[in-house]
């Protein structure tokens, strides 16, 4: 039997090729946050605008560039331009929301600090007109699947795609991630075709 992987969704997981910089270990420590639905989040929503982020920044960009050009292939030179970037602190017993990120085309995670057993769970709420139960869920049959993520990991995604993280029992210390959204910069589509946008 063949299998083609038709049109799949691709999430892609690296390892940020530096140590976390002291700078941003204290902005982590001592900054101020806000609730969110079952953990915190930062008041500030550009953190790689900051000067202590800058080598986070570059790591981040290069990740997101590899994406686009092993992944997606543009025919057309494009940038990474990243529109908005924040922390979350997700302590012992809580957990992160389902959700996704609108008005992006794809979406980082990086971990700041993580620890045994932290992970992050991607879903599919696509509608089944037959729900037919799995006895071995696999990459092809599941709607959900989580990766398994460490410090100075970085997970990019289509920011369309739902994810979640569940909550944290019995795993020591506080799950810090940053998230980041970005749209392509330059020419996309073709003026042929009636497609050509410039961002």
């Amino acid at each position: 039997m063949q299998i083609y992987e038709l049109f799949p969704t691709t999430v892609v997981k690296t390892k940020m090729a530096i140590d976390m910089p002291p700078e941003v270990v204290k902005y982590i420590k001592t900054s101020t946050r806000r609730p969110n639905f079952a953990n915190s989040t930062s008041f500030e929503s550009k953190i790689l605008d900051l000067l202590e982020f800058a080598t986070i920044k570059n790591e981040v960009t290069l990740a997101f560039k590899n994406y686009l050009d092993t992944i997606i292939v543009p025919k057309n030179d494009v940038e990474v331009g990243i529109t908005q970037s924040w922390i979350n602190w997700t302590e012992n017993g809580q957990a992160h929301h389902e959700h996704n990120h609108s008005n992006s085309y794809l979406s980082a995670v990086v971990y700041l600090e993580a620890y045994e057993e932290d992970k992050i769970t991607f879903a599919t709420r696509e509608y089944k007109q037959l729900d037919i139960e799995t006895k071995e869920p696999s990459i092809h049959n599941a709607t959900s699947w989580w990766v398994g993520v460490e410090t100075g990991d970085i997970v990019i995604f289509p920011s369309k795609l739902l994810h979640y993280v569940e909550p944290r029992e019995d795993l020591q210390g506080t799950r810090i991630s940053l998230a980041v959204n970005m749209i392509p910069r330059g020419k996309i589509g073709d003026s042929a075709r009636l497609t050509e946008l410039y961002l």
